[in-house]
């Protein structure tokens, strides 16, 4: 049996078993006696054959970052970049980094998750059986790595690993995103939005985010949109939108249609921030869904307070007490202050945005405030009292106790801008 062959056989005999991807680079070790390396388009490391020293000179500590330096891989593959990139065809490269050559195979799964195998010529030169034996490693694992990554959709960009990743690493430095940038080509112009979209019970199908992601590059020309944890994760740029702006995007029928809702988060200039832009996203859709769950769509910048309070750990136990004085008041006399006061303040006493909240003409709003000052006998002008209120109002809104006796949730009153 040639030695093809038999490694041929002895991978067989792994395949079936996500845990076998290291196994199977071990296997291939032993056949090619050079250590090799599994990495996704970006130079992510996803795993490698027993008995690699993170002292190799092409590897650049890889132990410690993960990550082949963008030096190093514009250098392996220099001789032709999207060739080897594209190719299922092991590849010799020479004069590698550290007078190290390499031997490259790109490998693409049935699911279309795509990789690349790379084999270092350290403890023994290269043969030309060396790229068969290669190739055959490559089949095998990319029967692994369908299992492991079942979902990579129709249209599987380099950077969309990138991306994917960095919404999963909350703590990753500018220089660091930056050479993997460099590595799969991504440069979005800021400033940057992320744009979040999702069933409210994260249930869409795959069907769906993949039609939404297309309608949204069509939309956002100069967007980059991935399907990540069953939901739509957008980076806008050049796009700003605010509460104001962004339901006049052109979104909104589609999630009306599909019954989807969307979060956006705050502006950002460097791509190391998307981690906590897309958690801004994710507390938006949380804190909207208990606020306002009738709504489509959610600014992070309307519900940053949220995020404060919980952070206290005030919510529902934070509460001034002239409020509890004007509910008291309200439900001895069948009274309606204490929605009047809300309004007030929440719209950051605004007399014409209150009054259009709650429908009621300018007078009368007028009238009711100087009813309440007298009720609570506080002047309303006051900064500290109008942000005790403010956080006192926010709080209770998490729990539902404003208005009592209501459904807090069916009656929201308007924010500005919504």
């Amino acid at each position: 049996m040639s030695r093809q062959s038999q490694l041929s056989y002895e991978l067989i005999q792994l395949l079936g078993d996500p845990q076998n991807m290291e196994a199977i680079l071990n296997t291939a070790r032993d056949y090619l006696h050079n250590p090799i390396h599994l990495t996704d388009l970006t130079g992510k490391l996803l795993a490698c054959s027993r008995g690699n020293s993170p002292v190799d000179p092409i590897w650049d500590g890889i132990e410690e970052k993960g990550y082949i330096d963008h030096e190093t891989y514009q250098s392996t593959c220099r001789m032709n970049v999207q060739k080897i990139r594209g190719s299922l065809s092991p590849t010799l490269i020479t004069n590698a980094p550290g007078s190290v050559n390499l031997i490259v195979c790109g490998l693409r799964t049935p699911s279309n998750f795509r990789a690349n195998l790379i084999v270092l010529e350290k403890n023994q030169p290269f043969c030309e059986e060396d790229k068969n034996l290669l190739a055959i490693t490559a089949t095998s694992l990319s029967t692994i790595l369908d299992e492991c990554y079942p979902d990579s959709g129709p249209k599987i960009h380099a950077s969309d690993y990138l991306i994917c990743d960095l919404l999963d690493t909350p703590d990753i430095d500018s220089s660091s995103v930056a050479e993997r940038s460099k590595i799969v080509s991504f440069y979005p112009r800021p400033p940057m939005q992320i744009l979040t979209i999702c069933h409210p019970g994260n249930i869409a199908a795959p069907s769906i985010l993949n039609m939404v992601r297309s309608h949204l590059e069509n939309l956002f020309h100069k967007c980059k949109t991935v399907v990540h944890h069953n939901r739509t994760v957008t980076i806008l740029t050049e796009n700003i939108f605010s509460s104001v702006t962004f339901p006049s995007c052109g979104i909104m029928p589609l999630l009306k249609k599909y019954g989807l809702t969307a979060a956006i988060s705050i502006p950002f200039e460097d791509l190391a921030y998307i981690y906590p832009a897309y958690m801004q996203t994710v507390l938006a859709l949380e804190y909207g869904s208990i606020i306002q769950p009738h709504q489509l769509f959610y600014h992070y910048e309307d519900y940053a307070v949220y995020r404060f309070i919980e952070e206290l750990n005030i919510q529902g136990s934070f509460c001034h007490p002239c409020i509890r004085r004007l509910q008291e008041y309200d439900t001895k006399h069948k009274t309606d202050y204490t929605r009047t006061l809300y309004a007030y303040i929440t719209h950051f006493c605004s007399m014409r945005d209150a009054a259009t909240a709650i429908h009621v003409h300018y007078n009368t709003l007028k009238y009711r405030l100087g009813r309440i000052i007298q009720i609570i006998d506080l002047s309303l002008e006051d900064s500290g009292t109008f942000l005790m209120l403010y956080l006192s109002f926010k709080s209770m809104e998490l729990t539902g106790t404003v208005f009592k006796g209501d459904d807090q949730h069916e009656k929201h009153i308007p924010g500005p801008g919504q």
